[in-house]
């Protein structure tokens, strides 16, 4: 009896499920993971510089939410509209993230570094810095960013 209870065991201990839980496989999966979701991540930034609204629609999952450090919160179309204004249009001149970490936990994933961000106003060019968090979700088989926060951050680099 012992015995094959032990053979079970180890026939479940080795079956497909149970393969998918090895360290080295998990690990190996949540690398591909991050840099999938990093790859994204300057994709949304790529987008913003170059006032892709397709781009951004497609990263963006349609209930998608940014907060700003006002507290204002901005949704999907809102987002889009931003990306096409013409005051947006002669604003963006730089756009560069910095500290990126990417933590990844089942079908979401968390983003969050440093935006530093250079826009024209009035002609003034002013430069501004924001830690931002971005969370992804996976949706019909594809990363999405489901909400954005950005809060101010100090004078840098």
């Amino acid at each position: 009896m012992i015995r094959a209870l032990t053979i079970a065991l180890l026939i479940i201990a080795v079956s497909p499920p149970a393969l998918g839980q090895i360290p080295g496989a998990t690990a190996r999966r949540r690398r591909s993971v991050e840099s999938e979701v990093r790859k994204l991540d300057r994709e949304w930034g790529e987008a913003i510089l170059r006032r892709d609204a397709a781009t951004l629609d497609r990263l963006l999952a349609d209930d998608y939410t940014r907060t700003e450090p006002s507290g204002e919160t901005i949704d999907k179309a809102q987002e889009i509209a931003e990306t096409k204004a013409p005051a947006l249009v002669s604003a963006v001149e730089f756009l560069r993230t910095e500290d990126v970490e990417v933590k990844v936990s089942g079908e979401q994933a968390t983003v969050t570094g440093i935006v530093v961000v250079s826009v024209r106003f009035d002609g003034q060019g002013i430069r501004e810095r924001y830690g931002y968090t971005r969370t992804f979700a996976k949706r019909d088989r594809r990363w999405r960013i489901v909400a954005a926060r950005l809060t101010r951050a100090g004078a840098g680099r």
